[in-house]
C-alpha cells in the first residue's frame, strides 16, 4: 500500500459532534482500536491494541465538538475530534481530544490536513 498511497483521492468532511451518526461512531472506534497503538510491558493488556469503545467516543462529542474525518477508497482513514470554545480577552480555542490516521494513510499529509 505504501507504494500506491500517493495516487489515493483524499475526502475530508467536519461536522458538529452531536450529529455524528452511529455508523460514523463505530467506524471511529474499529480505526482507534485498529490504528492507534499497542500497550507498554507495563500496561493494562501488555503488547495488545488499545481499544475505544463506541459509547466512549460518543461521549466525547459535546456541543461544542466538531469532527473532521477523511476517507479514502470509500472507508474512513482518520479523524480528529476538537473542542471549541471562545476565552475572554484570549479568543478562539481548540482542544483536540482524539486523533487517529489509519498506519497506511500516515506521511501522506492526511493528519495534518485533518488538524488544518
Amino acid at each position: 500500500m505504501a507504494n500506491r498511497v500517493s495516487e489515493i483521492m483524499y475526502e475530508f468532511h467536519w461536522t458538529y459532534g452531536p450529529l455524528v451518526n452511529s455508523e460514523h461512531i463505530s467506524e471511529m472506534s474499529e480505526l482507534y482500536s485498529n490504528h492507534y497503538g499497542l500497550w507498554s510491558r507495563t500496561g493494562r493488556n501488555p503488547g495488545k491494541p488499545i481499544r475505544l469503545p463506541p459509547s466512549q467516543i460518543k461521549n466525547w462529542l459535546t456541543p461544542d465538538s466538531r469532527v473532521v474525518w477523511a476517507t479514502a477508497l470509500g472507508s474512513m482513514i482518520g479523524y480528529a475530534i476538537a473542542i471549541h470554545t471562545q476565552l475572554p480577552e484570549q479568543g478562539n480555542v481548540a482542544w483536540i481530544t482524539q486523533f487517529v490516521v489509519h498506519k497506511d494513510h500516515r506521511q501522506v499529509d492526511v493528519g495534518k490536513r485533518l488538524l488544518f
